[in-house]
């Protein structure tokens, strides 16, 4: 990087990208993360651009030179991640795909008239319904309601929602309903670390698991003498009983007094 820095140059989104993954300059001690860093390469090779939710994000609206009085300042509470991957153009096609002409109306089909009264659940979705079906109500065109639920966070927030909703109706998981959300809810016993961080980590507990497995298989087939299962004789297992021949009793034959 140094080299083509001197030679050609870095143009001031490829610096983005690699100081994204890692990259301080001659300072850098650590290798970034190939995969990604080669998939938001081609990206600009193909497109101009990074793909959407890529880790080039983060660094969109940070310009050398700003200092913040306080940490707060930062705002990172006060908006979804820049990185996350907008679900909510996708959730809203596939809910209007089933035939329904808003989101009050879908919800409205999930809970039949008898299941709606003091239903906690009936009464926050359709509230978020609601609100979605107002912030989208100026939208002119498809168009515009694409852009919108692609820029909204509060839209993001409310689809993953029904999302999470039917997924845990249907599956009764959870955990992974838990995932869907875009804002979960304090010590409900999240992760705080990045995806490929918990990935990463998952596939390591996985393999040492197996690991450990195949290790104790080993060490009981140690013990293994050759003899097939039965009793503590060594008989064969089933060998009993006059050999597995069928006895009086079994053959409907008269019992002996």
């Amino acid at each position: 990087v140094e080299k083509e820095k001197a030679i050609y140059g870095l143009k001031e989104e490829m610096l983005k990208v690699l100081t994204a993954h890692g990259y301080v300059g001659e300072a850098t001690i650590t290798a970034p993360r190939t995969d990604a860093l080669k998939k938001e390469l081609v990206s600009y090779e193909l497109m101009g651009g990074p793909p959407h939710g890529s880790a080039t994000s983060l660094l969109g609206s940070v310009h050398n030179g700003v200092h913040f009085a306080n940490p707060e300042a930062m705002n990172y509470h006060l908006k979804l991640p820049a990185d996350l991957q907008r679900a909510a153009p996708e959730v809203y096609r596939d809910i209007r795909a089933e035939g329904v002409t808003s989101l009050r109306a879908w919800v409205l089909d999930l809970f039949p008239v008898q299941t709606r009264d003091g239903n906690p659940s009936f009464a926050d979705l359709f509230t978020g319904a609601t609100q979605a079906d107002f912030e989208l109500a100026p939208c002119k065109s498809e168009l515009e309601i694409i852009q919108k639920l692609a820029t909204s966070d509060s839209l993001e927030i409310t689809m993953r929602k029904f999302a999470s909703f039917i997924y845990q109706k249907r599956t009764h998981d959870k955990q992974g309903a838990q995932h869907m959300l875009g804002i979960r809810a304090p010590g409900s016993s999240t992760d705080v670390g990045p995806g490929w961080l918990i990935e990463s980590a998952s596939v390591h507990s996985k393999l040492e698991f197996q690991r450990g497995q195949r290790g104790g298989q080993s060490n009981k087939g140690g013990d293994y003498k050759g003899k097939p299962k039965g009793d503590s004789k060594g008989k064969p297992k089933g060998a009993g009983r006059g050999g597995g021949k069928q006895r009086p009793s079994d053959a409907g034959g008269a019992t002996q007094g």
